[in-house]
């Protein structure tokens, strides 16, 4: 599950507040170069049923003055024939859960119905997923996320995406509840201006562009990894695949503008889909060097 949350919070806390819920089988929280917390990281819960009980409790709960978010990993995307292998092996293998952190208007207690109708719903994303461009290069995912809401939509989710050297290409995807809720986005915030900016927002033409509602064609050979130990370099990262039978063609580490130090995830390339699909099959949710690595497609990859 993915997860946000005060900044002030440490692991150890992270891994109590869930035990409420099971049995937490490790929490990580990212930092920054100088070990500060980033305000969000990743709590891996026993069974699929206690990672689902977690986000009901958790999601929208108050916790030490902020409003936190919890998720499931954005790792298992909807469609794809790779999601269908994992959901098969999930009464097996622990469930990882994203954990962000939000700001809602109206307090909610866990469980609410409320909090069950700010999970992303299920289907086709086509007319509710919008393309949003020209954005300033600083913008990060939470500010877009908040520019959406702000009238009060309900915005599910919200990527900028990143070029392989950590830095924003300037556009993102936000995907609404509704596509009522989209087009009402489109006429109110396409041509608007954001922080000096004007952005353009449109329908998102890629969203589900096949019937199976599986990503584009063009997502299939790229992979993102994240959680990666920040001693791991392109070379490792090449490796960790070798054993698999596969061989990656490119392998990129993102690393800091300012120090050059690893941002602890990377890019990785296959050749074909089939090597793609088997990557993330295989190797999402391992544990590599005490770490539990995401690998999933990278849908911003051109």
């Amino acid at each position: 599950m993915s997860v946000t949350f005060p900044y002030s919070a440490g692991w150890q806390d992270l891994k109590d507040l869930f035990r409420n819920a099971g049995n937490v089988i490790r929490a990580d929280i990212p930092t920054d170069y100088q070990g500060r917390s980033k305000g969000f990281g990743t709590v891996t819960m026993g069974t699929v049923e206690e990672a689902r009980k977690a986000i009901g409790m958790y999601n929208g709960f108050e916790w030490n003055g902020r409003r936190i978010e919890v998720r499931e990993d954005r790792t298992f995307v909807e469609g794809g024939a790779h999601q269908q292998q994992q959901q098969q092996q999930q009464h097996q293998t622990p469930v990882a859960a994203p954990i962000e952190q939000t700001y809602q208007e109206q307090p909610q207690q866990p469980g609410s119905p409320v909090q069950q109708a700010q999970q992303p719903a299920a289907g086709s994303t086509a007319g509710r997923q919008l393309f949003v461009g020209n954005l300033p290069f600083t913008l990060q995912w939470q500010e877009l996320k908040d520019y959406f809401r702000q009238d009060g939509g309900t915005v599910l989710r919200a990527d900028i995406a990143i070029d392989n050297q950590g830095r924003s290409r300037g556009y993102g995807q936000v995907l609404m509840s509704t596509v009522e809720e989209a087009q009402e986005a489109i006429a109110k915030l396409n041509q608007t201006e954001l922080s000096g900016r004007v952005i353009e927002v449109r329908e998102d033409k890629y969203a589900n562009a096949n019937e199976n509602g599986q990503p584009n064609t063009f997502h299939w050979t790229a992979l993102f990894v994240g959680n990666l130990p920040y001693s791991s370099r392109w070379q490792d990262l090449k490796d960790l695949f070798r054993p698999l039978g596969l061989n990656p063609i490119h392998a990129d580490i993102l690393t800091e503008n300012e120090t050059g130090r690893s941002k602890g995830c990377g890019m990785v390339r296959f050749n074909t889909r089939e090597e793609a699909e088997k990557a993330v099959a295989q190797l999402n949710g391992t544990n590599v060097m005490g770490r539990n690595i995401i690998v999933r497609f990278d849908k911003f990859a051109l």
